[in-house]
This record gives C-alpha cells, structure tokens and sequence, in this order.
C-alpha cells in the first residue's frame, strides 16, 4: 500500500519487528507560506498536481515543488474512525479525494474541497456490484481533465469530478486456489494497488495476481490483450496477525487479513504501485521471481498501442527476498529504485535492467524517495540519504527529539523518535511523519511503545530539522503513510492506524507503567489538514 500502502511499504515492517508485539508493529524561519515551483512533476495525462497519484505522479518520487513552511496549526479533519493507509489525491480543480475502506452501508471514495466539506461520496456499498472497500488498498488516481481512476475488490472505476460514474469494467478473476476468496460479501477479490496512465494517455493496472492490465481511458475498453507477471504467489508473511488490527469499523472485517498482506507482501505476487517513466512509457513493478520461490523481481513493461496494442516484458532486475517495494525513477528517467525485505536498496539502468549498484542497510527500507538533484531518501531505521552513486549522505538522527519532549523513566531502556511514514521530497526539505515513544527489552528482544505522532520538516542537505522549525503533534492515531504538502500551505496527512489498533490489547497495562499524564497512542482514522502558521 506502497504502503505502503500503499502502497509503497512504509516503515510498518520496521514496527512489526520491533514493536511490544513483536509484529504490530518544517521552514523558512517559521514565517513563510508553501510556494510553488515553476517545474512540473507529472506528464499528462496525469493532472497537474501537487499529489495525481499515490507517489504523487508518474515517477513514483513523492516530490512537490514548492518551498516548505516549517510550522503548522490544526485546520480540520474528516472520515474520523475509518482507516486511511492510502494518501489523498488532488484534482486540477483543487479538489481532495480520499479512499476508505469500511464495512457494507458506508461509502468508500470521498471528495472534499480546501475547507473540508463534503462535495460528495460514492453511493454505500452493500454488493459486489458496487464500488466496495476495497478502494482502502489504493489512492484514486487523477487525469488532466479531473477524472478518477481506481479499483474495488473485482472492478475498475472511471468517476468524473461530479462523482458519476463514466464507466466501470470487470477485472480478470482470481487464480484458481487463489487466497482472500472466502468473504460473504466481498469475493471475488482481484484489486490493483493502484493504477497507472501509459504515455500515450491509456490507463491500466496490476492485480495483485499479476494480471496487467491497460484499457481506453475515455469508455475502459481494452486496449491490448491482458498479461500475467511469470511469477507465483509469495511466501506466507512472517509476521503474525494482530487480533485487534483495524477492528470496530476502521476497515471492512472481510478485507482486514487480506489488507494485512498487501503491507507485508504475503501470499500475492504484486502489492506495489507500479512507476512510468513519463519519456520513454516504461513501465517498472515489483513482484515474485518466476524461477526462485521467495525473491522478487522488478520488471520493466512496454505497452506499444496498436489494435490491438501489446504488453510485454522487457527487462527483469532481480532483488532479494520481498515483492511489495514500489519502484521510483530517478529525476532523468536513467536509473530505478526499489528495495527489498532483507534491508538492501537497488539502483538498476531504467533502459537496460543492469544493476548499478546495491546498499546493504540495517532495516527494510521501503519505497524511495527521490529528490529533483536525484538524491534517495529511504527509511532504514533513520531516515537515510543516498546520493545517486549509492553512498550515505546523512542519517538524520532524532533522539535528542524524542529524550526532549518524553521524561526519563526507569520502567523503559530509552526513548526513541523514528520514521513512520514515507518521506515527502520538497525543494527546501523533506516532510516526515515520526514516532515518538519509549523503548525497553524483555525476554532479549527490543520492545517499543508509541506515544506521539509528529511531523518533521528535515533539511534536506543536512537530515536535521530545518531551522525555523518545530515539530508538530497531529490528532492522535498513528500515519503509516503520507503528510503531503499543498502549494497553498496545506498539509494533508492520513492515518493509517496499523501500530494503535494492533497494540489495543495491552494498552491499558502499558499505561500504568508510563509517566503521568502519558499514554499510549490511541487510534482515530481519518483526514487531517493542517495549514502553516507564523
């Protein structure tokens, strides 16, 4: 849910080692507003907006040009108690959506302007037929005329900026043996983790089986016959469920488990959102190795239109253990970047698939980040920048952070602030949402415990926080995703809830052990927006 969700994989894999469970886991000195560059990040047909797709654009680098402020004040939320793992998106007429993923009678895509009111919603799902909660999975993606583009459980959605629906297609059905098909309401389940726009202005997508998919964007018919990645299902997930994820309506009960392993890429072939190269119209996605059971492959997919067009298989890049990263071009298309679950960052040659050069690092990193100057940003434990050439710039280190604002406690081993959420790129720093919270060992195994949610405006030349800044504590809930920065001074941050509702089970014995006035960090769900202040 490259996350990602993503999903780009966010720093969850980090967490779920880590955490007490075990497996639940800004400025210009503080004065100015959010401005705008003059450099475009998207290529039609994606809209030319600060975020058209989950990464923000075709790329995959989450950048935004624009200067960013360094402190912010709370403006509004919405879609309390309903997960969001996934980021908004924005239209060229400014609009917000947002995906959501609750049970039967709720509605799953909804469109906000700048105030956050409600524009509308889709219809509440009850069927299969209807657009369902599967849209938790993905972020809708955005064309240059405003219209929509994502996936439920079965179906493709076409929805224009009014919210009616211009169109909707059946996907290609599931595998036969294939897991998650045993909802009441939901099944059959075959999603893309996002979908993409190919250069010459078609839409596709990649189910999590591996079925590539690419149609008209103007009525969905097809435009070349669909293929399927020449892997299998992955491996089984190492890491064990948490009871309590996503439980009392924060996401449908039908799709919890099957959400579960998007995030961690287990049991499906592909869970990542796929990157374009906005030059040539490759197209790069992540997933199962069609040889080696258990090791990932990224692969490069070129669509030549025709009638009908053809989709074939140009490059294969292998990288270790894992499928779920998703790919990031660098600034002059030349390179690709992708991780794997065994903590190494890769560069390949985007036109060829040889490997530049891999970085072993401490932790899974997750989805790249990648500046305009090219530089990686990747979360490795601490934030980590990577130069082009595949050195470590910096590691942004946030103790001193975290040992400011929690007290000394002799019931924990230490205090710690690290990255939860994939880092958004700025012209003047990075947007970074952090974890902040006291550490212990028990049974010779590290142990964490969250306490706050705040977000870091970092410099991006130096990985410490920007002068002028001050780090700002959101809503309770945890992100797991994006705080995406507007060109008006906007933030707008979603909360994924991974880390607070696995940890509900123990919350209250952890309370009592922590400080007064501390407690541990509870979920909320929904959309918040903050704006920048003096």
């Amino acid at each position: 849910m490259d996350v990602s969700i993503h999903r780009g994989k966010s720093v969850l894999s980090h967490y779920a080692a880590t955490s007490l469970l075990v497996v639940i886991l800004a400025a210009l000195a503080g004065c100015q507003s959010s401005t705008t560059s003059a450099t475009p990040t998207t290529s039609p047909p994606y809209a030319d907006t600060e975020w058209a797709s989950v990464h923000a654009g075709p790329r995959n680098d989450d950048y935004v040009p624009l200067q960013l402020a360094g402190r912010f004040q709370h403006e509004w939320t919405a879609l309390t108690g309903a997960a969001t793992p996934a980021p908004v998106t924005i239209g060229p007429e400014g609009n917000i959506y947002q995906t959501t993923g609750q049970g039967p009678g709720t509605s799953t895509l909804h469109a906000f302007d700048r105030d956050g009111t409600v524009l509308w919603r889709t219809a509440p799902w009850t069927t299969v037929a209807d657009f369902d909660s599967c849209a938790v999975l993905q972020a809708a993606i955005v064309d240059d005329a405003g219209d929509l583009y994502v996936s439920d459980c079965n179906q493709f959605w076409a929805f224009h900026n009014d919210g009616t629906v211009k169109w909707t297609i059946d996907l290609p059905p599931p595998p036969a043996g294939a897991p998650f098909q045993d909802g009441s309401v939901t099944t059959p389940i075959m999603p893309f983790i996002t979908a993409f726009f190919t250069k010459d202005g078609s839409v596709g997508g990649i189910t999590l089986f591996g079925d590539v998919v690419i149609v008209n964007r103007a009525d969905g018919a097809s435009v070349a016959p669909v293929i399927n990645l020449p892997g299998g299902p992955a491996p089984p997930t190492t890491q064990v469920f948490p009871p309590t994820l996503w439980q009392d309506g924060f996401v449908d009960p039908e799709i919890i488990e099957l959400t579960f392993n998007v995030f961690f890429a287990g049991l499906i072939e592909s869970a990542n959102t796929p990157a374009v190269d906005p030059a040539s119209g490759r197209i790069f996605v992540t997933g199962t190795d069609a040889v080696m059971p258990g090791v990932g492959t990224l692969y490069g997919l070129d669509f030549t239109p025709g009638a009908p067009g053809q989709i074939e298989i140009a490059t294969t890049s292998v990288i270790g253990p894992g499928s779920g990263s998703s790919p990031a071009l660098s600034p002059d298309g030349s390179a690709i970047y992708v991780s794997d679950d065994s903590g190494s960052l890769y560069s390949f040659a985007a036109g060829t698939g040889m490997l530049n050069w891999s970085l072993p690092l401490a932790a899974a990193p997750g989805s790249a980040s990648v500046g305009p100057d090219g530089t990686v940003y990747v979360l490795a434990g601490d934030l980590t920048a990577v130069t082009p050439d595949g050195d470590i710039e910096w590691v942004a280190d946030m103790t001193a952070l975290a040992e400011e604002r929690l007290p000394e406690d002799p019931d924990f081993s230490g205090r710690f602030a690290l990255p939860n959420g994939i880092p958004t790129v700025t012209d003047n720093a990075l947007l970074v949402p952090y974890f902040v919270g006291y550490s212990f060992n028990i049974a010779g195994a590290d142990r964490t415990i969250i306490i706050e949610q705040l977000y870091l405006t970092i410099d991006i030349l130096t990985g410490a926080l920007l002068q002028g800044s001050e780090p700002y504590l959101a809503a309770n809930g945890s992100n797991e995703g994006f705080a995406i920065p507007l060109r008006d001074g906007t933030v707008l941050v979603s909360s994924g809830e991974f880390f607070t509702t696995g940890i509900i089970p123990i919350a209250s014995m952890v309370n009592a052990l922590l400080p007064e006035g501390f407690q541990v960090l509870e979920p909320v769900g929904g959309l918040e927006a903050l704006s920048s202040r003096p």
